[in-house]
């Protein structure tokens, strides 16, 4: 999994993004999303540089069926390097919800 940690906590399921996401990394973001469908999800964004376009597509529709199932999907710590992309990718909405749910 070349150094990424999913973490199963008692309140939420945490995965933590590479510093760029490559295809590979959107597929197993991908497989970890599907597996935690229906229950709490954090994204850990501390070593992000830069999101991808499908990056950020994939969290933005992630966020979209979390909250309409009425789960917790949040982004957690965004380094300045998330923060800018997400942003010039028009996504600032996920930024101003940082941390929060749904």
């Amino acid at each position: 999994m070349d150094g990424m940690q999913n973490i199963m906590t008692s309140e939420c399921a945490t995965y933590d993004l590479p510093e760029v996401m490559k295809l590979e990394d959107c597929q197993e973001l991908h497989s970890f999303l599907i597996k935690q469908q229906g229950t709490p999800v954090a994204l850990n964004c501390t070593a992000v540089t830069r999101i991808s376009g499908l990056a950020a597509q994939m969290i933005h529709f992630a966020a979209g069926e979390w909250a309409g199932e009425d789960v917790d999907f949040s982004l957690r710590d965004l380094s300045p390097g998330c923060i800018t992309s997400l942003t010039t990718l028009g996504l600032g909405g996920l930024v101003a919800n940082e941390g929060a749910a749904g």
